[in-house]
């Protein structure tokens, strides 16, 4: 994405600038002219005003400076619309395999001396919350099956080693996070290309 950056100079600056930089141009803008002093009261004109550096397939065969500004202009408006497309793309991408990741992790771990395998659908979500409830007043939480067939009456204390192991392997926001930073820090297309979104990749 191109973005314009705030400059300050004491000698008025090109509006398009072709000679400073034989590897591109210069591009500035709401130049303005301020008056001040210096540390020892001497008064000094200085310049402030936004500018962007362009590469040289900006360099064209345009003597009228307005023309030119206009092509500029035109051409940055289209390309930074292509980036913000993109960008937006790729933040659909992070929360749709956020989403996925999150709901669809599968896991065992050892209860009442046999290998239990769960998975964290917003199935076994609901299932661990009406547990939960049984168990909190005492009971056992009959007729669980698990996903490999094992039959379990839960305790709490069951409950609980399931819950916060679903807990925590579908608390994907770290990564979503993660993902969610680089891609508002990509500064081009291509960059955004290069952000591989994979939330099984430790």
């Amino acid at each position: 994405m191109y973005k314009f950056r705030k400059v300050s100079s004491i000698v008025k600056p090109d509006v398009i600038d072709l000679t400073s930089s034989k590897y591109g141009i210069y591009y500035r803008k709401n130049i303005e002219q301020i008056e001040r002093e210096t540390s020892d009261g001497a008064p000094v004109v200085e310049y402030q005003y936004d500018e962007i550096y362009l590469p040289n397939n900006f360099r064209f065969a345009i003597k009228d400076t307005e023309i030119y500004i206009s092509k500029i202009e035109e051409i940055l408006q289209k390309l930074n619309a292509e980036f913000e497309e993109k960008r937006a793309a790729k933040h659909l991408e992070n929360n749709t395999k956020a989403e996925v990741a999150r709901y669809n992790q599968n896991f065992t771990i050892t209860i009442q001396g046999k290998d239990c395998t769960f998975d964290t659908s917003r199935g076994t979500q609901s299932d661990l919350l009406t547990a939960f409830a049984v168990c909190s007043t005492g009971a056992t939480y009959d007729g669980w099956i698990t996903n490999n067939g094992v039959e379990l009456n839960l305790t709490l204390e069951d409950v609980a080693l399931i819950a916060n192991t679903f807990k925590e392997l579908s608390n994907v926001y770290p990564k979503w996070n993660e993902f969610n930073i680089m891609i508002d820090n990509a500064a081009t297309i291509e960059e955004l290309e290069a952000i591989i979104i994979d939330y099984y990749k430790s």
